[in-house]
């Protein structure tokens, strides 16, 4: 159990791999209702556009004004692989503060793995509680439901043995729309060092 004490969730199913005072939770659901203070999507990396069924709804869904912010923004400088551009969430997402923006490189493991570590940096910079993300690097970024819990489990495991005990971040929050993306999660994080309740 994580030691916040807090029992309430948005998520309508999941386990927990407990640490002390870090969890990983994951659900089946989007990740816009998730209660956290970040939500991490990815953006293709070297690009103008914001791309991605995913990104384009979270974004829309945090109103006209962030989907001007970010459009602006990237219309001016693309976002580079593995870096992580910061934006608020405004005010018409439920919980989230931040919205976090990481650009992937196509078919290239190494980048989702860093991609998600950085992300996890900068939520940690942020004094972020609470992150969620979502099976990022799916669809159109060529990766496999696999390589993508795979990759963000590692992330999830070397962010928190280089930051240890100086981690803000008590709760990561891996958000699954299918069912297959959930059983992958499960095996991901079954094969990790993080034991699963």
């Amino acid at each position: 159990m994580a030691e916040n004490g807090d029992n309430s969730s948005s998520c309508m199913a999941g386990a927990e791999a407990v640490r002390p005072g870090f969890a990983v939770h994951f659900s089946k659901g989007d990740i816009i209702g998730e209660e956290v203070d970040a939500l991490v999507i990815s953006v293709l990396a070297n690009s103008h556009q914001l791309k991605g069924n995913l990104a384009l709804g979270v974004v829309r869904a945090a109103g006209n004004d962030v989907y001007d912010c970010i459009d602006r923004h990237l219309s001016q400088q693309w976002i580079l692989p593995n870096a992580v551009e910061h934006f608020p969430a405004g005010h018409r997402l439920p919980h989230a503060k931040h919205l976090l923006l990481v650009g992937l490189l196509k078919d290239m493991a190494f980048s989702l793995q860093d991609a998600v570590y950085h992300a996890l940096v900068r939520a940690n910079d942020l004094r972020c509680t609470s992150v969620a993300l979502p099976a990022i690097g799916c669809g159109g970024f060529g990766y496999s439901v696999r390589q993508s819990a795979d990759s963000i489990v590692d992330a999830i495991q070397v962010f928190q043995s280089t930051f240890g005990q100086t981690m803000t971040i008590r709760k990561v929050h891996l958000c699954a729309v299918t069912s297959e993306t959930q059983r992958n999660f499960r095996r991901a994080l079954k094969a990790s060092d993080l034991t699963v309740v």
